[in-house]
């Protein structure tokens, strides 16, 4: 986390994975300075992610690595799964991940300390550090050197870097010759330098450190023997090249081998061989390939001893200092000019492999798209443009098809009907059970008229139509199954039958009715609802004849879902029978709400699209069976509980 703003965005390595810009602090994101807690949150962020699997926030695959930096200052902190992350430990992570740096403990110290605290079964004797710098044991990092902190040897031979910062001096303890032997072997024989390419990092500066009077001759004998073997190394590079194996690296010049181990000689030979300068500003790149090719194997436990005492003696304060910006490893640019390259960023590339993914989403979809539209045209051309037209060869019918359903007429009889005194209706109801085109209420003034005792029987139909229309047969039994226009036609057809002038005319697709007619014809709403209350304008009687539905009704809880025979029930106060149930009853007018613009009451309204029917039937409940309810339908409707009876003029 010690790299520069534009090495965060251009991270090498998978995209699929979390870029190094999620793990810093916010104060470091912002402003690039540092506090002394900042490492905390990214230790926090990387337990978080070790332990659970991913990162602490939910963020957009898709954004950029800076746009989800800037997502996870707003989003709240996951919480772990059950049995994943102790709760004591998810508080502690909170903690260390809040935004402002006060808010978190304050060094790692304090963070150890809470750890202790709270993690009391682990046995934390293992981890302390309370003994005697000189006897403790401890392990080096893996990687002596990863890059962020490099180490030069003499200022004398090293080119002029940028300011210094100075850092509290760190007073280490006499080396082990034992331990810089085996580092040194160990390097010398298994680094991998490349003289063209110059790593300039940015500059961690550390003050000089005293080490108390150093073996010069032991010291001596080391670097005799590292130059020995680079001697032996630049050799058999020299056989490499003559045998013509491929090598990516150029040879090695023997004179390139002073600036790694010839200072270390000068250092010595120098009058003051107790101080050893250390400028890590301008990192030498035989130096950082060194580091980078020791083994951890070699330099794992004896050098972490080093950087133990070196701990226990005064922890490094670091202070945070400008970005030094990457530079392209040109050595001949650098030697020539003097003058270091401008870094040149590759431009940042969101999601490749999500991106290949869309790709293939998109074109997925447009095959699917045209083979949609492939499957759609052949349907339509097999089954719509060549599908074979069927023929059909009608035979000769060995019987007459209009005779099928038809029985001869029955012998004409006179229709019996019940005359109605004239009187002024109140038609509508405003009891709790009315709907809501029952009222406002009508006052309706009326003559006096002839209404049929019972509805239109089926004997009654076939004196006139010799077909029979019902669903449920019997002579007796209410003709059903019949449209308003079938009623019309009965009505004319059986005034001509009985000597009467018919009541209704045909105007084009109109049916006109002539009330001064004697013939048969529909009564009007307000006529049915006056007879069903048996010619009393004010009666309140429920149903026709009484108040309770069994006594003069067929209707849905006795009729055994089918039609029953007329006057079986009992009559009303004018001997008509069955107005309440059985089958439901057209009548003349247009169905409307009730309203006292409707400029004639009596005939209702001029035009309409449903007309009106009364009555009830085997198949309604009871509310529906009272002298009020109103039910509509389309004048061609037809149903097994439509019916009708017929009215006369006087």
């Amino acid at each position: 986390f010690g790299k520069n703003r534009p090495a965060w965005q251009h991270s090498e390595g998978n995209f699929k994975y979390p870029l190094p810009i999620l793990y810093v602090a916010p104060e470091i994101f912002n402003t690039s300075h540092p506090h002394a807690n900042s490492d905390l949150y990214s230790w926090a962020v990387m337990v978080y992610q070790a332990i659970c699997g991913q990162m602490p926030w939910k963020l957009d695959s898709f954004s950029s690595p800076e746009e989800q930096k800037h997502q996870s200052f707003s989003r709240a902190i996951l919480m772990p799964d059950v049995g994943k992350m102790p709760d004591w430990l998810y508080g502690i992570l909170l903690n260390c991940m809040k935004l402002d740096p006060s808010e978190r403990p304050e060094s790692s110290q304090a963070l150890l300390e809470l750890l202790q605290s709270e993690a009391v079964d682990f046995d934390w004797s293992t981890a302390s550090a309370s003994e005697d710098a000189e006897t403790i044991e401890a392990e080096l990092p893996e990687n002596i050197d990863d890059g962020d902190h490099g180490t030069t040897l003499a200022d004398a031979d090293l080119e002029p870097g940028p300011p210094l910062v100075q850092i509290s001096a760190l007073d280490a303890p006499k080396p082990d010759s034992d331990l810089i032997l085996a580092i040194l072997d160990k390097a010398e024989t298994e680094m991998n330098v490349a003289p063209n390419e110059v790593l300039e990092l940015e500059p961690v500066v550390i003050s000089p450190i005293t080490v108390p009077e150093p073996d010069s001759s032991l010291i001596t004998a080391i670097l005799e023997k590292a130059d020995a073997n680079l001697k032996e190394f630049l050799h058999q590079k020299e056989q490499s090249a003559d045998l013509g194996l491929p090598d990516a690296r150029e040879s090695i010049d023997s004179n390139e081998e002073k600036p790694i181990f010839a200072a270390l000689k000068e250092s010595l030979d120098s009058s003051d061989d107790s101080i050893f300068e250390l400028n890590p500003a301008m990192p030498d790149p035989e130096i950082d390939g060194l580091n980078s090719q020791i083994p951890e194997e070699a330099t794992s436990e004896p050098e972490e001893e080093i950087q133990t005492q070196a701990e226990h003696e005064q922890e490094p304060v670091y202070i945070p200092q400008e970005p030094v910006k990457e530079v392209t490893a040109k050595t001949e640019a650098i030697e020539t000019t003097g003058a270091k390259p401008e870094p040149k960023y590759e431009p940042f590339r969101i999601m490749d492999d999500d991106t290949k993914d869309l790709n293939k989403m998109k074109m997925s979809f447009r095959i699917l798209m045209i083979l949609s539209l492939l499957i759609g045209l052949y349907v339509v051309v097999q089954y719509v443009v060549l599908r074979e037209r069927p023929s059909f060869e009608i035979p000769e019918p060995e019987i007459e098809l209009d005779n099928i359903g038809q029985v001869e007429l029955e012998e004409n009889h006179p229709i019996d009907m019940q005359l109605v005194p004239a009187d002024t209706l109140v038609m509508g109801s405003i009891s709790p059970e009315a709907k809501a085109d029952e009222f406002p209420l009508l006052t309706v003034p009326l003559k006096s008229f002839m209404i049929s005792s019972t509805e239109i029987t089926q004997k009654q139909w076939n004196m006139v139509f010799e077909d029979n229309p019902s669903l449920f047969r019997g002579d007796d039994l209410p003709v059903e199954n019949v449209s308003f226009y079938d009623a019309i036609e009965f009505c004319n057809a059986k005034s001509l039958k009985d000597g009467l002038d018919p009541a209704y005319n045909y105007a084009g697709s109109e049916i006109v009715c002539d009330f001064n007619a004697n013939g048969y014809r529909l009564p009007t709403e307000a006529e049915w609802e006056f007879a069903a209350k048996g010619g009393d304008g004010m009666s309140f009687l429920v149903y026709s004849g009484s108040d309770h539905a069994p006594e003069v009704a067929w209707y849905a809880q006795n009729s055994g879902a089918k039609s029953r025979k007329v006057a079986t029930k009992q009559p009303n106060a004018l001997g008509i029978y069955d107005m309440s149930g059985n089958v439901a009853e057209w009548v003349w007018n247009w169905y409307t709400p009730y309203s006292h613009r409707i400029s004639d009451l009596y005939k209702g309204p001029d035009s309409g699209t449903d007309k009106a029917i009364r009555g009830g039937s085997w198949y309604h409940g009871d509310s529906l069976l009272r002298n009020t309810a109103r039910l509509y339908a389309k004048p061609f409707a037809k149903s097994s509980y439509f019916g009708f009876r017929v009215a006369r003029s006087r």
